[in-house]
């Protein structure tokens, strides 16, 4: 006999994606604008030109910048907003999240301002056009391809910090071949890293982002009533004892302990209602969050055969079966291959 098991996955891109990845493009575009426009104007108030175009000098600002103490302030202020926003990124609202990214956008250009007294503006623009397509098709991969991404993320990270470490080893070393070597392997990081962050982005829509403002700051710490009654087909009801039935509180929207992904952890099989709010408020927004989670375009469904094997992350994910006869039982064995169990 046949069941069908449905779960939430990566649907097709719709138009609601597309809007989303685009702010994100917007951001990121706006970010690199302002970085390249503070680093310009900083080398303009810094250097001092000859009639020819070549720098000839410094001026004051630029002696205090990078010629003393204030070089390592102004080389090391983006890693320390990189480290801060890393380690607590989980803990911090939207609008400091974005008011960091506006930090972090300046004084990186603050940072890049040398780049000017170093090279030629041919060379600063082939580089960056040779970066922009690099990015471009690797974000391009990251968008489209169906291979899961997310196992390399942590290997991708420690090299990163790989390379920051032995950067600054080889400010003291001046060694030519670690320097090449740093910057092969910074190429092929970063490239991977382009990659990884935008199937991550994509699937942080999915998982979470596609509900509305509105929605997500209703449900912003709430939590729900979940009752394992695995006899039932339908609603729980809570006009029942349900003292000897399995049931746990759990957070409305849960969060992927690696990756951050947030997704909805509500089902109609299973939530009976939300904590804190009367009947009326907890049926209306959960007949909401249903609508939301049974939408057709988010959902992946398995039709199961005897001998089947189906693999899942079951930290961001939610699943139930369908049309499973209420008196017949599950011959159904899951296996938990990573991971500690903290309830059902």
């Amino acid at each position: 006999m046949e069941y069908q098991t449905r779960a939430q996955s990566s649907p097709a891109i719709d138009a609601g994606l597309r809007q989303y990845m685009l702010s994100v493009y917007n951001y990121m575009a706006s970010g690199l604008a302002l970085t390249g426009l503070v680093a310009y104007m900083l080398f303009q108030a810094t250097a001092v030109m000859g009639p020819t175009g070549e720098i000839v000098g410094l001026t004051n600002l630029g002696v205090t910048l990078y010629t003393g103490p204030m070089m390592w302030v102004v080389a090391l202020a983006p890693l320390g907003i990189v480290m801060y926003m890393s380690f607590g990124i989980r803990g911090m609202s939207a609008s400091r999240a974005q008011t960091m990214f506006w930090v972090f956008a300046f004084l990186m250009g603050l940072s890049l301002s040398t780049i000017f007294l170093t090279y030629t503006g041919a060379s600063i623009a082939r580089v960056f056009f040779i970066t922009a397509s690099t990015f471009g098709a690797m974000s391009i991969y990251g968008y489209t391809t169906k291979r899961d991404l997310t196992n390399f993320g942590s290997f991708l990270f420690m090299g990163l910090i790989g390379i920051i470490i032995a950067s600054i080893v080889n400010i003291f070393m001046q060694s030519p071949a670690l320097y090449y070597g740093i910057s092969i392997l910074g190429v092929l990081i970063f490239v991977g890293l382009t990659a990884y962050d935008t199937q991550k982005i994509k699937n942080m829509y999915m998982a979470y982002d596609r509900l509305s403002e509105a929605t997500k700051k209703r449900i912003d710490g709430l939590d729900g009533l979940n009752v394992y009654d695995y006899a039932s087909t339908g609603r729980v009801d809570l006009e029942q004892d349900i003292s000897n039935i399995n049931h746990w509180v759990h957070p409305l929207v849960i969060r992927h302990p690696d990756t951050g992904r947030r997704a909805l952890y509500v089902s109609p099989l299973i939530t009976a209602r939300i904590e804190g709010l009367s009947k009326t408020e907890s049926d209306t927004l959960l007949e909401e969050l249903f609508r939301y989670q049974e939408d057709d375009e988010i959902i992946f469904e398995h039709k199961w055969s005897a001998g089947d094997l189906v693999m899942m992350d079951n930290r961001s994910i939610t699943h139930a079966r369908r049309d499973f006869p209420a008196g017949e039982p599950r011959m159904l064995r899951r296996t938990m291959v990573e991971g500690v169990s903290i309830g059902p």
